[in-house]
């Protein structure tokens, strides 16, 4: 919907990010460096074309174009981190990865 509000902010040992708007900000030789992209589609015609990459993705990786990009492993990494979002969410607190 056009008047969703959703955000994710990530604080790291080297670096921010955060979601809508997108910041990414990342520790370069001492100084805090903004990464984030000048110019970011609209939010439909990102997730279209993201969910289009990744079916893309898929079908070349079936036909053994080349491997798939995504490890079982970083899979687990991932999960990981959505499960310390839902944890974070559920205590009201940060959940600290190690």
């Amino acid at each position: 919907m056009e008047d969703d509000v959703y955000y994710c902010n990530i604080f790291g040992t080297e670096g921010t990010s955060s979601l809508n708007p997108l910041r990414i900000n990342k520790e370069l030789h001492g100084n805090l460096v903004n990464l984030a992209p000048t110019k970011i589609d609209p939010p439909q015609r990102l997730f279209k074309r993201l969910y289009e990459n990744e079916l893309k993705h898929f079908l070349v990786a079936v036909k053994g174009v080349h491997r798939v990009i995504s490890t079982a492993d970083e899979a687990v990494q991932r999960m990981t981190i959505v499960d310390a979002f839902y944890k974070s969410v559920c205590s009201g607190r940060e959940v600290l990865l190690s």
